[in-house]
């Protein structure tokens, strides 16, 4: 039996309740994977703690809440696997942060002594 991750269900039960068939999903993870590609170009490490590795790109506005921002890069933001989940998330895959961007610019704040 193959187990799926929570991640993997909420984003499956997502594209049920919203009515793409496989062609959608598919057209959208395809569209997802170039988003996500050039938006590592321009931010190549975590936003949080500097991480290059593990990286993932997180949406500050999910898009499920707003789908127009699904691919948009300022919409975008890159934390590794673990500051996404615990900041991006506040632990909890259904939740959103969305004052992401604040976090991280207060962040990188300390880190540059700045505040």
């Amino acid at each position: 039996m193959i187990r799926f991750g929570i991640r993997t269900l909420l984003k499956t039960q997502d594209a049920i309740t919203r009515g793409y068939g496989p062609v959608g999903v598919l057209r959208n993870t395809y569209k997802w994977r170039v988003a996500r590609a050039e938006h590592l170009k321009v931010e190549s490490h975590c936003m949080i703690c500097g991480l290059l590795r593990k990286l993932e790109v997180h949406h500050i506005v999910p898009w499920h809440v707003d789908e127009s921002l699904r691919f948009i890069q300022s919409n975008l933001v890159t934390l590794c696997r673990e500051c996404h989940y615990r900041f991006g998330h506040w632990n909890n895959w259904k939740k959103a942060n969305s004052r992401i961007l604040d976090l991280c610019s207060y962040v990188r704040g300390i880190k540059e002594g700045q505040l």
